[in-house]
């Protein structure tokens, strides 16, 4: 190697050094973080505004209707398809397994996630980000009453997938839900970027259902 290529090679990651510095010392400063916060603010504002115009839209109600009558079509025809099975006399199913089976969920169970589904990840949208596409995170485990609606949408680094190691020196908060050997896990992530419960009130609202996740996370 040459020395002008290392000396060119140094300046460069003396640059890229002095630019991450730089942003670290942006992302700590508290004013920086508070102004961040006002924009995500507004712009949740300006989304439930949007969404709740939409929702309101009588042929984007129609066309929604639409869309589930061709779905439960389509699910009909596969059932009438699909070989029948016969079971083998004297099989007993594990108590066990019944027990930790995932609980079904209702038809405006399905109607909540396919419009939480839609949303940017809330996590993200604190520090004045948006990522999509996201995943429902289960506040309250998978079979207990009402599992389903006690939900927020994440993206994969906030839900269960640690961010590349470049990402999370940049971004502090990039914080797995799901713990991943020592990085996150619930304490983690709230700490990183805000309470669950804050989060699903959020995403609520961005959807037109304030008043339903209150009534929620007031049982």
């Amino acid at each position: 190697m040459s020395v002008d290529y290392a000396a060119k090679l140094e300046k460069v990651r003396q640059q890229q050094e002095r630019a991450r510095n730089k942003q670290l010392a942006k992302m700590n400063d508290p004013e920086y973080k508070e102004s961040m916060k006002a924009k995500a603010r507004k712009r949740t504002e300006l989304a439930v505004e949007k969404r709740k115009a939409k929702l309101s839209d009588p042929a984007y109600k129609e066309s929604l209707i639409a869309k589930k009558k061709a779905a439960d079509a389509r699910k009909l025809e596969e059932a009438k398809n699909r070989p029948p099975t016969t079971k083998r006399p004297g099989l007993k199913k594990s108590v066990s397994k019944v027990a930790y089976r995932e609980r079904a969920k209702t038809a405006d169970e399905k109607r909540l996630w396919d419009e939480l589904g839609q949303l940017p990840c809330v996590a993200c949208q604190v520090h004045g980000k948006e990522r999509h596409p996201v995943s429902i995170h289960h506040m309250r485990g998978r079979t207990s009453e009402m599992c389903h609606s006690y939900i927020i949408p994440l993206c994969d680094w906030h839900h269960d997938t640690p961010a590349p190691k470049e990402v999370v020196e940049l971004h502090e908060w990039m914080i797995p839900r799901h713990a991943k050997g020592s990085l996150g896990g619930k304490p983690a992530f709230e700490a990183a970027n805000a309470k669950e419960t804050d989060l699903m009130l959020t995403a609520y609202t961005m959807i037109g259902r304030r008043e339903e996740a209150l009534k929620l996370l007031a049982l």
